[in-house]
């Protein structure tokens, strides 16, 4: 499921209306009677219910067993916010899991910063690239949407966070899973460390999420000819990376401009939060200026690992 699409702003008000309705307590509810008393409470379609089920749970707020659902730890403490009639709870929660991971990204490389960190984007134009998530952001009261949407230098920091820029799992095997994983959570730390580098982050864009043909990952436009910064992960330490043709075509194209940045150690299980801090504190991300004279020297082997192979 896409979630970022799926979830329009009925439908979260739905899943808010849904997780209040399963009683505090060990007990739970029948997930058939549940479903009956949603459905009563939310309209919508039947079949709505159980996705919207499914989706709390995926969030850590309700846990279905044996046809039991009960609310967790998280759940409880999101459903006494949502009783007293604030729902931002729920939406921080869709937030951080990611759920909106590319409308954020491309809200952040529309607008601006003021002087107080504040982020600025015609209303207009935020609303074309991330309707979803505006949707959700004027829960809040501090965001401002005319005539300028306006959202205030905290909340937009959760938006600018690795654990909301990463995507939520696809359904893949686990092996792609897993390396597709690594891949991402090293292209997000880089798109943090960068953004942490500039005055104004809505510079640096994550240019592999619209295309990657370009032969690199991360774009960062705060300077002119731009830097081109290509990015690697692993779950060791060794120093050890896959070039593709286009990507060493680009290095030696693009000479100063680019550049590699390297990420090791990282841990899926880990808190991408934490994992960040972690890395950072480690010295990450190693940075290769200038890739394509940087592997002319010594320290480097390249070997070719595969051919490609046409019949005439």
């Amino acid at each position: 499921m896409n979630v970022g699409g799926w979830l329009t702003t009925v439908r979260f008000h739905r899943a808010a209306s849904l997780l209040l309705l399963v009683p505090t307590g060990k007990d739970g509810i029948a997930s058939q009677d549940l479903f009956r008393a949603a459905w009563h409470e939310c309209g919508g379609p039947a079949d709505e219910i159980q996705q919207l089920t499914d989706f709390l749970e995926s969030l850590g707020l309700l846990k279905v067993r044996e046809q039991i659902v009960v609310r967790t730890t998280a759940g409880e403490r999101i459903s006494r916010r949502i009783a007293l009639g604030n729902r931002t709870g729920l939406a921080l929660a869709v937030i951080r899991e990611g759920c909106f991971h590319d409308q954020a990204r491309k809200l952040l490389e529309l607008g601006t910063r003021n002087d107080n960190g504040d982020f600025l984007c015609s209303i207009r134009i935020a609303r074309e690239a991330a309707a979803q998530l505006i949707g959700l952001l004027e829960l809040w009261q501090a965001v401002d949407t005319s005539p300028t949407l306006r959202i205030p230098r905290e909340l937009i920091a959760e938006l600018d966070s690795v654990w909301a820029l990463l995507p939520r799992e696809p359904n893949s095997p686990p092996w792609i899973l897993e390396r597709l994983a690594v891949g991402d959570r090293a292209e997000a730390y880089t798109v943090q460390y960068e953004r942490s580098q500039v005055d104004d982050p809505g510079v640096v864009h994550w240019v592999s999420k619209e295309s990657d043909a370009l032969g690199w990952d991360v774009e960062d436009r705060s300077r002119l000819p731009s830097r081109c910064i290509e990015v690697k992960g692993r779950r060791d330490a060794t120093i050890t990376f896959y070039l593709t043709a286009n990507e060493l075509k680009q290095a030696e194209a693009l000479g100063p401009r680019y550049e590699l940045q390297f990420w090791g150690g990282i841990n899926l299980q880990e808190d991408p939060a934490d994992e960040y801090r972690r890395l950072r504190a480690s010295g990450y991300p190693l940075r290769f200026e200038n890739l394509a004279e940087e592997l002319k020297k010594a320290a480097w082997n390249l070997a070719a690992t595969e051919w490609r192979v046409t019949r005439q």
